[in-house]
């Protein structure tokens, strides 16, 4: 269930049934009076804040969605089944699945342009508007990589596919 409360009050305004097992990520976009949710059910939720009604099901992954990032055109879902998931904030409509990791997501961030998503030992580097991979950025960290965090990543590119440079 997902829970509406005003804020410094312990009353709560909202209580709205939906995911069949534990929420265990959540992001609000107050552009979109929306509230994106992921479960240990395996499916991200999109919530309309005002109904308190959901909206969408996005459906795809295989293990509990433990991370969701939000930018203004793009929605980035990872789970432990090892996947990133990209899909469009106003629709839900699923965009590109991110493949390469070896082990649970453990973190993950992403802007218009970039995803960065980290694993067991490693982080790699997507462009969230192709899905493509562009490079690791790390790839022998001694254990899990828990969080990570870009102000700003340099894009630029001379090559004929619009290959990025990073």
């Amino acid at each position: 269930a997902l829970a509406q409360c005003l804020v410094g009050s312990e009353m709560c305004i909202r209580d709205s049934a939906g995911h069949v097992d534990r929420i265990y990520s959540c992001v609000y976009d107050a552009q979109r009076s929306r509230c994106y949710t992921g479960s240990v059910d395996n499916t991200v939720r999109m919530w309309d804040v005002r109904t308190g009604r959901c909206a969408a099901i996005l459906e795809g992954h295989q293990m509990l969605v433990g991370l969701i990032t939000l930018s203004p055109h793009a929605l980035v879902s990872a789970a432990a089944d090892w996947t990133v998931r990209v899909w469009d904030p106003d629709s839900g409509a699923p965009r590109h699945v991110l493949r390469g990791h070896s082990s649970a997501i453990t973190c993950v961030q992403n802007n218009d342009y970039f995803i960065v998503s980290g694993s067991q030992g490693m982080l790699k580097l997507w462009d969230t508007r192709t899905g493509r991979f562009i490079r690791d950025l790390v790839d022998d960290v001694s254990g899990a990589v828990w969080q990570v965090r870009f102000d700003c990543l340099l894009y630029t590119s001379d090559a004929a596919d619009d290959t990025p440079c990073v």
